[in-house]
């Protein structure tokens, strides 16, 4: 039974049934409030399949940038590299492919993580 059931059930109780009209309202206003929460997880529901599929998507993009930085990487001549704080810098052959290629798994990536439902959003 979902909430739309329950809500059903809940209407066609017969106010003689109630020993006051306050139950009678309130019990009203619980089929309403249980309508409302079903539409809502069915929003949420939705919501969450679009998203599924959206990360599907870009993963599968992710998942080919990272093939063509790794053809690059075979392809490329390790030129020159100075260690920095937390990395090296390199200089490659193709280089500029290379740096677009990571440039835009990171972009991708920051795209996805700022695309997370927030729970603060109705």
């Amino acid at each position: 039974m979902n909430a739309n059931e329950l809500a059903d059930e809940l209407d066609d109780i017969p106010v003689n049934d109630f020993e006051s009209l306050d139950q009678h309202h309130y019990t009203r206003q619980a089929a309403t409030m249980l309508r409302q929460q079903q539409a809502e997880i069915g929003f949420y529901k939705q919501d969450a399949d679009r998203y599924k599929l959206k990360c599907a998507s870009q993963q599968a993009e992710i998942e080919a940038l990272k093939e063509q930085v790794a053809f690059l990487k075979e392809k490329c001549v390790m030129v020159d590299h100075e260690p920095t704080e937390h990395q090296f810098t390199y200089k490659y052959l193709f280089g500029d492919d290379l740096l677009a290629a990571q440039k835009k798994i990171n972009d991708m990536l920051r795209q996805m993580v700022d695309e997370l439902p927030n729970k603060d959003k109705p």
